[in-house]
C-alpha cells in the first residue's frame, strides 16, 4: 500500500510503500539527478524511471522507523526537555556528519559537481539571506 507522508523534503515528496520502504519522488526541475547519484552511491532497492506522465527518476529506499521530532519555536516559553531533545538530535546528527567525513570515495564522484551548486559550501555564504528571511 502507498501511501503519502505527512512530512517531506524541499526537495522530494515522500510516500510509504507497505511497513518497509519509502518512496522519494523529485518535486523540482533537475532533482532527479540527485536520485541517480544516491542510486549510485548508497545501498537502495529500487530506481524508477520516468514513465505515466512523470518526468523525472525517483528512488525507493529502506525505511527507518522512529519518530519525527517536534519542530522548535523558539518564540514559545522555554521547555526543557524538548531542548534536551533538539540539543541531542543536533550532537547525534553532527556525530553523522562527521563520520561521513571520514570516508573516502572514489574520484569519480568529483565528476558529479553538478549536484553541488548549493551544497557543501560554508553556512557563513548563506548568512545574510538567513539572518534577511527571519527578519
Amino acid at each position: 500500500m502507498l501511501s503519502p507522508l505527512s512530512a517531506s523534503g524541499s526537495t522530494n515528496v515522500l510516500f510509504r510503500l507497505g511497513d518497509d520502504l519509502l518512496v522519494r519522488v523529485p518535486r523540482q526541475p533537475g532533482a532527479g539527478t540527485a536520485i541517480v547519484k544516491e542510486q549510485r552511491w548508497l545501498p537502495v532497492i529500487g530506481a524508477g524511471q520516468p514513465a505515466f506522465g512523470y518526468s523525472k527518476q525517483w528512488s525507493i529506499v529502506k525505511w527507518s522507523e522512529g519518530e519525527l521530532p517536534n519542530p522548535y519555536d523558539p518564540m514559545s516559553p522555554s521547555d526543557e526537555t524538548a531542548n534536551r531533545q533538539h540539543l541531542e538530535l543536533a550532537a547525534d546528527l553532527a556525530d553523522v556528519i562527521l563520520g561521513l567525513r571520514n570516508i573516502e570515495l572514489p574520484s569519480t564522484i568529483s565528476a558529479e559537481s553538478k549536484l553541488q551548486s548549493y551544497r557543501g559550501r560554508s553556512l557563513q555564504g548563506f548568512d545574510r539571506a538567513t539572518r534577511y528571511c527571519i527578519e
